[in-house]
C-alpha cells in the first residue's frame, strides 16, 4: 500500500472523491491498483466491460481485451486485490495530475537538527519532498554569532538532494544554523521547517588531568543496531592511577530514544557504585551525564560503566576489543571488554563489541615538582653575571615569579 484515505461527506448516489493528504508520486509505464473497501457491499459494477477492451484516458491506460491481466479486482478488506471475475469493472477511479500541487518540504537532513559531535569536515544535505527547479535549490550555513561559511551547492534532481560543501573545515565545538530554500514547478517555495542547527565536535584530547577512551569525533561503525528491546550496555575498564569518574558517556543513534540512566559498578563483586541520568541529550552524537559527586576508583581494578537503553537501537563497533582492544592511558581495557545484559542489572555478559560507551575519568593533579636549578644549590665561586633559571615538572600558572635574594635582603 502506497497511501490511503477515508472518504467523508459522501452524498446518497454517484461519485465520490477523497483526496489524499500528500499526493502520491508514479512512475511512467508502471502498473497500479486504486481500490476502495465497502464495508456493507453493494457496490456498483459492470460486467464483461473489459472483455473485448480496455481503457484509454491518456496518458493514464486501463488494460483489456483478450489476453489483458484483469483490470477489475477485488479481495477480502485489508488485502491486496488480485481477485477478478467476468472482467467486471468496479467503477474505481484515479485524479491523475502531470503537475505535482502538494506542499514543497524538506523531508531529510544530514547532518540531524539537533545533533552533536558532527565532524568539521562535514558536508551539510537536505531532501525535498518533490521535484524542485535547480536553480533555486540553496544552502546557507551560519555560525553562531558570524557569518555566513563559504563553500558550493550541488542539486543532484534523481535524488531530490542539495549538498552544501565549506570550502574550509568548520570551527570545533560550534554550534551552526542550516537554513534551506527552493521553489518547485509551480513557484511554490519551500512549506514548513525549512532551517536547523548543529553543533560540531570538540578537539581531540590532549593531556590534562581528564581523559576518556574516545574523542568527540569518534564515531561507531552501526549507528543503530536493530534491536529493539530494552537492554544495558557497558565498557569493562581499568586505570594505571587511581582517580574519579566523573561522569558517563554514550553515542546515541536516532532511533535510541526514551530515558537512559548512567551506571558504575566494581568488577569483583559486582556493586553498583553510582547511577546518573542523562538529560538535554541531544538527537544524535555523543551523550554525557555528571556524576552528582564524582566516584573514586582504586588504580589496577576493574570497573564497568553502562547505560541502559530502553528501546535498544544502540551504536557499535563490532571486534573493536580484540587484539589490544581500545587504550587511552592512564585508562585501558582488555579483550572482549564490551559488557551487556538485557535485564535492568549488572551487565555482566563479555562481548568483543565496543557499544561505545565511555567515562570521563580524572586524576589527582601532580605536586609541583623543581626538577632543575641553576646555578646549582650551594654552588660557589658562579660568576657575578650568571642568570639564574628553575625548572619544574609542569607547565606553571600565568604570572608565575623569580625572586633573588642576597644577604637577606632582596
Amino acid at each position: 500500500p502506497l497511501a490511503q484515505v477515508t472518504f467523508t461527506s459522501e452524498t446518497a448516489t454517484g461519485w465520490q472523491q477523497a483526496t489524499f493528504a500528500t499526493p502520491v508520486p508514479v512512475t511512467a509505464g508502471t502498473t497500479y491498483t486504486v481500490s476502495y473497501t465497502a464495508p456493507q457491499g453493494h457496490y456498483a459494477v459492470a460486467s464483461n466491460a473489459f472483455f473485448s477492451s480496455g481503457i484509454d484516458a491518456p496518458p493514464l491506460r486501463v488494460a483489456g481485451g483478450f489476453g489483458a491481466p484483469a483490470a477489475g479486482v477485488y479481495s477480502a478488506p485489508g488485502t491486496y486485490p488480485s481477485s477478478s471475475y467476468n472482467s467486471s469493472n468496479y467503477f474505481v477511479d484515479v485524479l491523475f495530475d502531470t503537475t505535482d500541487h502538494s506542499p514543497l518540504t524538506v523531508i531529510g537532513r544530514q547532518p540531524l537538527d539537533g545533533a552533536t559531535s558532527v565532524a568539521a569536515s562535514s558536508t551539510v544535505q537536505a531532501v525535498f519532498s518533490k521535484d524542485v527547479v535547480p536553480s533555486s535549490a540553496a544552502v546557507t550555513l551560519t555560525p553562531a554569532g558570524g557569518s555566513a561559511v563559504a563553500g558550493s551547492t550541488s542539486y543532484d534532481a534523481a535524488t531530490r538532494k542539495v549538498t552544501f560543501t565549506p570550502s574550509a573545515p568548520l570551527v570545533d565545538s560550534t554550534v551552526y544554523t542550516v537554513a534551506v530554500a527552493a521553489t518547485d514547478a509551480t513557484g511554490a517555495s519551500i512549506s514548513g521547517p525549512s532551517s536547523w542547527t548543529f553543533t560540531t565536535a570538540t578537539a581531540a584530547q590532549q593531556g590534562g588531568t581528564s581523559v576518556s577512551f574516545y574523542d568527540d569525533t569518534s564515531t561507531p561503525s552501526i549507528l543503530e543496531v536493530p534491536d529493539p528491546g530494552p537492554v544495558t550496555l557497558g565498557v569493562r575498564f581499568a586505570s594505571s592511577v587511581a582517580g574519579t569518574v566523573d561522569a558517563i558517556k554514550f553515542y546515541k543513534g536516532p532511533g535510541n530514544i526514551g530515558t537512559h540512566v548512567g551506571s558504575l559498578w566494581r568488577v569483583s563483586d559486582g556493586a553498583l557504585l553510582g547511577t546518573v541520568t542523562f538529560v538535554g541529550e541531544s538527537t544524535t552524537g555523543w551523550q554525557t551525564a555528571q556524576f552528582a559527586t564524582p566516584i573514586a576508583i582504586a588504580a589496577d581494578t576493574e570497573y564497568i560503566a553502562s547505560y541502559r537503553a530502553p528501546v535498544g537501537r544502540y551504536s557499535a563497533t563490532l571486534d573493536a576489543f580484540s587484539g589490544l582492544g581500545v587504550q587511552r592511558a592512564p585508562l585501558r581495557t582488555t579483550t572482549n571488554s564490551g559488557a551487556y545484559t538485557y535485564a535492568d542489572a549488572y551487565p555482566a555478559a563479555t562481548t568483543g563489541t565496543s557499544y561505545y560507551v565511555d567515562v570521563v575519568f580524572t586524576r589527582p593533579p601532580s605536586p609541583l615538582v623543581v626538577s632543575a636549578q641553576s646555578p646549582a644549590p650551594g654552588g660557589v665561586g658562579v660568576p657575578v653575571a650568571s642568570s639564574v633559571s628553575v625548572s619544574f615538572n609542569q607547565p606553571l600558572a600565568a604570572g608565575a615569579s623569580l625572586a633573588l635574594t642576597a644577604g637577606g635582603s632582596a
